[in-house]
Parts: C-alpha cells; sequence; structure tokens
C-alpha cells in the first residue's frame, strides 16, 4: 500500500494526480513509477483513461482513499468515451478497465479506426494554469482540456495550447513543468469560432453531468431533421446535397481544425453512415448535432 497520495483536484486528470506523485518521490526512472502504480503488466499510462485501475486503487491509502467508480467518472475521459453506449456495456467496460489496458475502451468507441479524431498532445488553458496557482500552488491536466474536438477552454473562451506530452506515453509529465517549457505565441488573440465554443460546451456537459446519448433517438432526430432539410427522401439520403450543406454550415475552417473531412466526396458517405448507426465515437455524432441544430438532451 502506498503511504500518502495527493487530492485529486477539481478535473484533474489520474494520470495528472500520479505525476505529481511520482515527482514529488522521485521515482528512478520512470519505468519504475509506472510499475508501482500500474502493475508489472503496465509500461506505459494512457492520460485520458488509464488501465489496470483496480492495481491502482487497491494500494491506496485507506484514509481519503477513492472508489474505482469515482475515479473513472471524475477523474478520466471514460464518461465521455461511453456516453453512446447501453447501461448494460457500460458497466462490462467499466469491470473491463479494472483489469484490462485503455485498449478495451478505444476499441468499443471506434478509436482504432478513427485516429485522427484521437487528441495526441496534452493541452492547457493559459488564463486556467494561472488560477490554478494561485488556488492550488500549481498547474495541472484539466480532463476538460483533453477531450476530442475541444479546442476552446470552456471557462474563459480561448484556444487552447498544445505542449509536447503525449496522451499516450511511457512517462509521467507533471504539468507545472511542461507548461513552463510550453510557447507562448506572441499576438495570438483570435476568438474561437462560435461551432467550436458550442462544440467545446456540449462535450463537456457530456462528461461532466455523464449524460447518456442514445443512438436509438439519434437515428430518429437525424431522419427528420434531414427529411426536414430534404436531403432524405423516402428512405434515400441525397448525399452530395447533405455534403454540401453540411460544409457551409460547419465551414471548412472549422472542419480541418476538428480534422473532419471536408470534402463532399468524403463527408456524403460519413452522413450515410452515422445516420444508420454505424460510428460509435462521441464526437462524430456532437459534429453530426450540430450540423442539424440538434442540443445535447
Amino acid at each position: 500500500m502506498l503511504g500518502w497520495f495527493p487530492e485529486l483536484y477539481p478535473d484533474e486528470l489520474l494520470a495528472s494526480a500520479c505525476a505529481r506523485y511520482t515527482d514529488r518521490l522521485e521515482y528512478p526512472t520512470q519505468h519504475t513509477a509506472v510499475r508501482e502504480l500500474f502493475g508489472a503488466g503496465c509500461s506505459r499510462v494512457a492520460y485520458d483513461v488509464p488501465g489496470h485501475l483496480n492495481h491502482l486503487v487497491g494500494q491506496l491509502p485507506s484514509q481519503g482513499s477513492y472508489s474505482p467508480q469515482e475515479i473513472l467518472y471524475k477523474h478520466t475521459l471514460f464518461p465521455f468515451y461511453v456516453s453512446l453506449h447501453s447501461a448494460e456495456r457500460v458497466a462490462q467496460l467499466e469491470r473491463q478497465i479494472g483489469e484490462a489496458p485503455s485498449t478495451v475502451i478505444y476499441k468499443a468507441v471506434g478509436m482504432i479506426q478513427y485516429r485522427k479524431r484521437c487528441v495526441e498532445l496534452l493541452r492547457f488553458c493559459l488564463k486556467c494554469a494561472l488560477e490554478d496557482e494561485v488556488l492550488y500552488g500549481e498547474p495541472y491536466w484539466h480532463r476538460n482540456h483533453q477531450l476530442p474536438g475541444v479546442l476552446v477552454c470552456t471557462k474563459h473562451g480561448e484556444f487552447l495550447r498544445p505542449t509536447k506530452v503525449t496522451m499516450h506515453g511511457a512517462c509521467l509529465m507533471r504539468a507545472k513543468y511542461e507548461i513552463q517549457r510550453s510557447p507562448i505565441p506572441a499576438g495570438n488573440d483570435s476568438k474561437p469560432d462560435r461551432i467550436l465554443v458550442e462544440l467545446a460546451n456540449d462535450a463537456r456537459r457530456i462528461l461532466e453531468d455523464n449524460i447518456h446519448l442514445s443512438l436509438f433517438l439519434l437515428r430518429q432526430q437525424y431522419r427528420v431533421q434531414l427529411e426536414a432539410m430534404r436531403v432524405l427522401r423516402k428512405g434515400r439520403l441525397l448525399t452530395e446535397k447533405a455534403a454540401d450543406g453540411f460544409i457551409n454550415r460547419l465551414s471548412p475552417s472549422v472542419l480541418q481544425r476538428l480534422s473532419f473531412d471536408s470534402h463532399s466526396k468524403g463527408v456524403g458517405p460519413w452522413i450515410k453512415q452515422i445516420a444508420a448507426g454505424h460510428i460509435y465515437h462521441p464526437l462524430d455524432h456532437l459534429v453530426m448535432m450540430r450540423y442539424l441544430q440538434i442540443p445535447v438532451p
């Protein structure tokens, strides 16, 4: 059992607290730290949803200890990733992530097939970092800032800034050091597009409020809206017309920032797939809901 473990800050990623812990205890190597916290079979740490959680939770000091479910739902991106799955499937994934690596979650939401939807580098908001310094004595990795498709801080309305820390790496990197090393571009005061702000707020609500998106209801809503836009007729999608409307409403620049195809030949089949319920990544559905102006419940 660990003799001490830091208290997790609000909206802090579990891996962020682990990085603070290993830095304070001055482990000889990162490999040693990762193996002690997550087990001998773990060599890499996923900041979004660390695997092998039972090993870590079983070592936490009894005083102020956290349950696996509390960690999953308050200090990882798990609620966002599983927001389209049934309660039975979510319970199954909860059990699996306790003993298995993070890939069980990635496969479930389609992140293996849709790698371009993945966040590659950890991000931060400069104003949040300064506020955290005042409130907690140091900045830390916020989970809201690492959500796929979230490029804007919902609290301050500013673009997030990337670091050089990879989301899935072999090291636990403490936020305060990495933020200090990150260059702050001069004159970067451009205002985020309204759609990017709306997407960020939608994703944050799903994460924080543990909102479930019913795939069955979404398919019905997609059909109604596509018919109202006259791009779905007698069950047949007018893919080119639907794609043109999608690109015009979201704009090529926004789609490029989100790593979405901005060409009609790629967009049309995507709309057809997602309308049929064949895509399970939450970001895809949030973008589709923005296009059809469907609010998050």
